[in-house]
């Protein structure tokens, strides 16, 4: 599968939702880090007229990001869902967990809950509050 590699387009709910409708399978989702509120110019990728990036910078908190993926993901699993986007019994998308910056940053406590808690969101609350903010659209849709 393609999709789109990690970037700032790859952070916000409705690019990854832009780009599964237009063919893109497989998200690399933006790198998230340990330093989720060092304060540096936004957008830290600036390729007007030449290209710039800013290390170890991240436009979202951790918990900001951990939002946009769940309520990407379970946007992705009601189209699949809703359109019958499915060719085989496996999802018709991955998401690809991208983390930073070295492995001390990595296994602190935030990133540990982030990294765990994006591998299942089932149990945690932003995941059935979205689901319940979904479902109580009236959408005509076979429960």
């Amino acid at each position: 599968p393609v999709g789109p590699a990690a970037g700032p387009h790859t952070q916000l709910t409705q690019n990854i939702v832009a780009a599964y409708l237009v063919g893109g399978r497989f998200f690399e989702l933006k790198t998230v880090q340990k330093l989720d509120s060092l304060q540096f110019e936004k957008p830290c990728i600036d390729a007007r007229d030449e290209g710039y990036n800013t290390e170890w910078s991240t436009e979202l908190s951790l918990e900001q990001a951990y939002g946009e993926y769940i309520k990407a993901w379970i946007l992705l699993y009601f189209i699949e869902s809703v359109f019958n986007m499915k060719l085989t019994t496996k999802r018709s998308f991955i998401f690809n967990m991208s983390v930073g910056y070295d492995l001390e940053g990595i296994k602190t406590p935030p990133m540990d809950l982030f990294i765990n808690s994006l591998t299942d969101a089932s149990g945690h609350p932003l995941f059935k509050r979205y689901l319940e903010e979904l479902s109580s659209f009236n959408l005509g849709c076979a429960k």
